[in-house]
């Protein structure tokens, strides 16, 4: 409680030296324009997030056994280290984004976007192809056994390709305040 209470009087401390704070003028109490919105998606978008991490395992614990779906955390192992880069330059492209988008640059914010997924697929593919030549060995890291269900990395190893796009496209979305699209959009990746 003490380290949180001092945290935020830090925050608050650093903010009310902040330029955008002394352009403000006086301090508000109500809530600003947009605020439901954005917490809404928030939300939701925890939701899906929970679904989208749950959906597969579970369903491959129901149509098949327990062993089946070890072999699917495993290759899922590689899948968390493939995401990285994508959900990395996604955290820092949607508040650049959106600082473009409110200065009325959004269309150098799109070619920055672009760029982004560019260079992020650029450093991804190769790590996919890597993953997917040596599937064998790389299942085989969690145990002989693993080696076998070298498809099932293979197929996860393809879809992360996809990461740049849904986690530059969330950003985008997101920095735009078009959250219905994101939703509408990560609901589809879920499937």
């Amino acid at each position: 409680l003490v380290i949180h209470a001092g945290g935020a009087l830090l925050g608050i401390f650093l903010v009310s030296r902040t330029e955008e704070f002394r352009r403000a003028g006086k301090l508000r109490w109500t809530l600003p324009t947009g605020f439901w919105p954005v917490v809404v998606y928030t939300h939701v978008s925890t939701i899906v997030n929970y679904v989208y991490q749950t959906l597969s395992p579970s369903l491959v614990l129901l149509w098949l056994d327990v062993e089946s779906l070890g072999h699917l955390h495993a290759a899922f192992r590689y899948a968390v280290l493939l995401n990285f880069v994508p959900i990395t330059v996604a955290s820092v492209i949607a508040p650049a984004l959106s600082r473009l988008e409110a200065s009325g640059f959004r269309k150098e914010g799109f070619g920055q976007a672009a760029s982004a997924i560019r260079t992020t697929l650029l450093l991804l593919t190769p790590a996919v192809l890597l993953l997917i030549f040596f599937a064998g060995d790389a299942m085989a890291v969690f145990g002989p056994g693993f080696r076998e269900h070298r498809t099932i990395l293979r197929i996860l190893a393809v879809s992360a390709l996809a990461g740049p796009v849904v986690q530059s496209g969330a950003g985008i979305a997101a920095a735009l305040g078009a959250f219905r699209s994101y939703l509408a959009a990560s609901l589809v990746y879920v499937v």
